[in-house]
């Protein structure tokens, strides 16, 4: 049979696209597939991957990108996922700046990363709390007899289920400040190190808790707005009936809120989120940046931020967004993210471009560290020499 000569060209077009795509992927697969990459640590100026395993998404708002918990379980692991979707997200924010330092080591990271990720918040705390340390209270409760007593006053109880004959207001209406450490497991830049963060809560005993509702309903009775009086018949009534069913439970109540068990429970969601990071890359593999205005008529001008990247910069994008399309990234520059670029194909570029940032000064900050960086390498590079 005769081919036509317009059937001869469409099937070289199809011939030669398919040697082009084929050819590409065997000269990817011999420059980056194979190729092995150490985990680094972040720097100042980061490109930050979160597996969606994770739990938490990429979202921007007000300006600023963040990684926020997912409400609907049944989006985690799904990369079909709408950033402008704010009712699938929690109020819940994963804390940008203390997620990098403890990612690079920082153990004083750990405690504000754990308190932030179990909504532990210390304006929350009573302003004129007395801080006990979990340690301290350890020494009360194996018989430290200076610090039991001390102990004792300070919650207005006694670790053998009594109770004083007075009545300290403190104890009611404020409390303690409990100071735990908290021992997070972390790789940086690859290797396994744990950091342990001290958090701090609330704590009052259950006596003391009923003590103030019993005292609200006691005073609405008298028509008083406060008095001493009705506060000391209140403790004394409750004392009674709490000595009569047994005596407090001070000395559980303590042990059970320094366990270390209950502490480690404190590590679950930051370990989650730690683990899920990535640095894709940091300001180690940039050469340079500029920052470019885009002005379109009728829309605020936004900014857009050109990275030069160094040869292994370069293959370490490659082989990340060849593994990855449509993967979206955290730009993060001395622990703000200030975008969230998307990864729509491979990128073999020596430079990255990161638009669409609408606020001028964080995209002029980002290229100023970034410059300061490579400033700081080269000159690095110059005295090793």
């Amino acid at each position: 049979m005769k081919i036509r000569a317009s059937t001869k060209i469409a099937v070289g077009v199809v011939a030669l696209a398919a040697t082009g795509y084929y050819g590409y992927q065997f000269f990817a697969a011999s420059q980056v597939d194979r190729a092995q990459f150490a985990p680094i640590a972040p720097g100042r100026v980061n490109l930050v991957a979160v597996s969606p395993e994770a739990g938490y998404r990429i979202i921007v708002a007000n300006r600023i990108a963040q990684l926020g918990e997912l409400s609907d379980p049944r989006q985690i692991g799904s990369r079909d996922f709408d950033p402008e979707e704010s009712q699938t997200i929690n109020r819940k924010r994963v804390p940008i700046r203390e997620l990098l330092q403890c990612l690079q080591g920082k153990a004083e990271a750990a405690g504000p990363m754990v308190m932030a990720m179990n909504d532990l918040i210390r304006e929350d705390l009573p302003p004129d709390g007395i801080v006990w340390k979990a340690e301290g209270i350890r020494k009360a409760l194996d018989g430290d007899v200076a610090l039991a007593q001390k102990l004792q006053r300070d919650v207005n109880a006694n670790l053998d289920g009594t109770f004083p004959s007075f009545i300290r207001e403190s104890a009611v209406f404020g409390g303690l400040i409990l100071d735990l450490p908290v021992t997070i497991q972390v790789q940086v830049a690859g290797k396994p190190t744990q950091l342990t963060g001290r958090i701090q809560e609330e704590f009052r005993t259950d006596a003391m808790v009923q003590l103030e509702r019993q005292f609200d309903k006691d005073r609405f009775v008298e028509g008083e707005e406060y008095s001493k009086a009705v506060l000391a018949e209140s403790y004394v009534r409750l004392v009674r009936k709490i000595e009569s069913e047994g005596g407090n439970r001070l000395r559980q109540e303590l042990s059970d809120r320094i366990d270390p068990a209950r502490l480690q429970n404190f590590a679950q969601s930051p370990e989650r989120v730690l683990r899920s990071a990535e640095i894709v890359l940091n300001d180690d593999f940039i050469e340079g940046a500029r920052v470019e205005k885009v002005e379109i008529e009728g829309k605020d001008p936004s900014y857009t931020v050109h990275l030069d990247l160094t040869n292994e910069g370069r293959l370490r994008l490659w082989k990340f967004s060849r593994a990855r399309t449509g993967f979206q990234l955290l730009f993060i520059v001395d622990g703000i993210a200030i975008a969230a670029p998307i990864i729509s194909k491979e990128l073999p570029f020596d430079q990255v471009t990161i638009s669409r940032i609408s606020d001028e000064g964080l995209a002029q900050s980002a290229v100023q560290a970034a410059q300061e960086a490579a400033s700081t390498k080269q000159k690095n590079q110059g005295e090793s020499r």
